[in-house]
């Protein structure tokens, strides 16, 4: 059984005194079918909300926009926004303000007035999860440096969460997503990521050449090459080893698919990268 956060409660005085100590707000959420709906207190400033199990609605006046597990949620500053849980519903909620780097990635397409949400693949989703479960722990401990390291695993998400729109405008919904992210971390065969994504083997080849302009198996080729390519940096893998940590075991077939893309053979271009280090050394 998975274990929950422990939860932060909301003081008043976070919402009155958005001083140094306390413009960085967060908890954890658990909601259930008797829950009361609630108000927005704080619409100073940016929150992001993961919602991790069940499901509720946000609304802007007469707007609603349902949510989900999954999901993550950018509500913009200067909002008023009613909450009410669809039975139960946990979600992971910061308040905080924006640094300026991260400026472009808060420009979210609005679902309703004041709030952006994307769903998130599982890998997504996961890697979002744990990072803001652990700028929430941060929170709570306050160790030396916590609110910039807080805020880089926020910005991460938010980024995440951009480039998920991003994807989805490009036509990348989230079977190619998933499709990309099974063609790079799994050795399945296209015929089982094809299934897994619920799609045919030409179903897959089709919607994934029109998203991504490459096929399947252009696209895992590619991926398993640039692999090796930062792997050639570190001497002390072999070229056959390398190979195989890419899942292309066969040193020929490797070298023979390395030499079409770069040019050169795998040997040649780590004599070159070392050529290169000694050179910039002087």
């Amino acid at each position: 059984m998975s274990t929950r956060p422990p939860v932060t409660p909301i003081i008043s005085k976070h919402i009155k005194n958005p001083d140094e100590q306390n413009d960085f707000i967060c908890g954890y959420r658990y909601c259930h079918a008797e829950t009361v709906s609630w108000q927005q207190r704080i619409t100073d400033r940016y929150g992001l909300m993961l919602c991790v199990r069940g499901s509720g609605e946000i609304s802007h006046g007469s707007q609603c926009l349902k949510v989900k597990s999954r999901d993550l949620i950018l509500l913009k500053p200067n909002y008023d926004h009613a909450f009410h849980a669809c039975g139960d519903w946990d979600f992971l909620w910061f308040h905080f303000h924006t640094r300026p780097h991260v400026t472009s990635a808060m420009d979210w397409p609005e679902a309703i007035p004041g709030v952006g949400r994307t769903h998130l693949v599982k890998a997504e989703y996961d890697a979002s999860l744990a990072a803001m479960t652990e700028a929430h722990q941060l929170d709570l401990k306050r160790s030396s440096n916590w609110r910039e390291l807080s805020m880089l695993l926020l910005e991460c998400t938010m980024i995440r969460g951009y480039n998920s729109h991003a994807s989805e405008s490009a036509g990348i919904n989230s079977q190619m997503q998933m499709a990309q992210q099974l063609l790079i971390d799994s050795d399945d065969s296209i015929d089982q990521i094809a299934q897994r994504c619920g799609l045919s083997r030409a179903g897959l080849f089709a919607k994934f050449k029109k998203a991504v302009g490459v096929s399947p198996g252009q696209y895992r080729e590619e991926a398993r090459l640039r692999r090796a390519a930062q792997l050639l940096e570190m001497p002390g893998f072999t070229v056959s080893e390398i190979a195989d940590q890419v899942g292309m075991p066969d040193p020929f077939y490797f070298s023979t698919r390395f030499r079409k893309v770069y040019k050169i053979s795998p040997s040649q271009y780590r004599k070159q990268l070392l050529k290169d280090g000694r050179r910039s050394s002087r």
